[in-house]
This record gives structure tokens, sequence and C-alpha cells, in this order.
């Protein structure tokens, strides 16, 4: 579930419950994201809380080296290489798989 953090704040313990209720009729793994503004503490009982910190560009093109070799074709990585900045590649990939 993404952007908790723009749930009005008179809405959010009735969604805390609400995703309380769901998890204990139907035990399943949740990932809940929110900006750091606007976070109000954790939405599931005994969530486990990260902080998710911004790659530098070194990371973020080892990043994209290692999935890109693994997950596509070695064209694209050649493409991929000639275009800054990096990190739009890595953002648009993460936000597809949440």
């Amino acid at each position: 579930m993404d952007a908790l953090d723009e749930v009005p704040k008179d809405d959010r313990i009735s969604l805390t419950k609400k995703i309380n209720r769901f998890l204990s009729n139907y035990p399943c793994q949740v990932i809940c994201t929110s900006r750091i503004v606007g976070y109000a503490g954790n939405f599931i009982d005994g969530g486990k809380e990260v902080e998710i910190v911004p790659f530098d560009d070194e990371k973020t093109a080892d990043y994209i080296k290692t999935w890109f070799n693994h997950a596509a074709d070695q064209r694209l990585v050649a493409t991929l290489s000639i275009y800054s900045p990096q990190q739009e590649v890595v953002s648009v990939h993460l936000f597809h798989c949440l």
C-alpha cells in the first residue's frame, strides 16, 4: 500500500484498524509506504519500520548494471549507459516493482 501519509488524518485510525483486521483474517506480507513528512507511525501492528535512503551516483550505476545484466538484453545496458541522470531509471523501476 503506497502513500499512506496521504490518507486524511481523520481516517488514519480507521484505516489502521481495517488493515490489521484484514491481516488477522488473511495473514500475508504487506508493505506500506509513506513519506517521512506526514508519517504518523506504524499502520501494521508489530510491523517493522525501515527507512530507504537514496543511492549515490556510484550505487545507482551499480544497481542499473546488475539489474540489467540479469534481466535485460545487453544492448539495453549499453543504451542506458549513455543517459544521465541514471537515478530516473532506478526510480521508475522501483515504482513498478512496488
